[in-house]
């Protein structure tokens, strides 16, 4: 366990130096979308659909925060993507540490369908995240039906 936290904080740590490439694509969703309802601005986040996400990373200023495993992110990730599993976030030196990280950012939450960002998103809530935050609606599977990239090697550091 202390080994998997160590390798976690490491990660994160060395993720914080990999930037995104900005791009001037902006793609809209095709009428045949579901389009969500988004939570509440006074609940401190915004469900936001892939499309949205994808729009937002263009600009380079996002974090992209992945919450699943470290298998699963591995395995595969959006570009640019921090890893910071949410089962980890109950740690609460952990969450500070990357609360501290990206204080000023605003930062897309992403797992897999959606449910361990939502989870995600309200523990930074709790633990005083009060910057701009999301949680992209359908995970990575979204994105991927979507026709957006996907990194399926190991992250490089640095």
């Amino acid at each position: 366990m202390k080994k998997s936290i160590l390798l976690i904080s490491i990660l994160i740590l060395l993720n914080i130096s990999i930037a995104l490439a900005p791009s001037e694509t902006d793609v809209s969703a095709p009428s045949s979308v579901q389009h969500y309802k988004s939570a509440s601005s006074a609940d401190g986040w915004e469900d936001i659909t892939v499309y949205q996400a994808w729009n937002m990373t263009q600009n380079g200023s996002i974090v992209l925060l992945d919450v699943r495993t470290l298998e699963e992110y591995w395995n595969e990730r959006i570009q640019g993507a921090k890893l910071f599993p949410v089962q980890y976030m109950e740690n609460y030196f952990l969450t500070r540490i990357c609360l501290s990280i990206y204080w000023n950012s605003p930062v897309i939450v992403y797992c897999r369908t959606g449910h361990r960002s939502l989870n995600a998103v309200k523990i930074l809530i709790d633990y005083g995240f009060n910057g701009e935050l999301y949680n992209m609606l359908g995970g990575i599977t979204a994105w991927k039906e979507a026709g957006f990239p996907v990194v399926n090697s190991l992250p490089s550091i640095g």
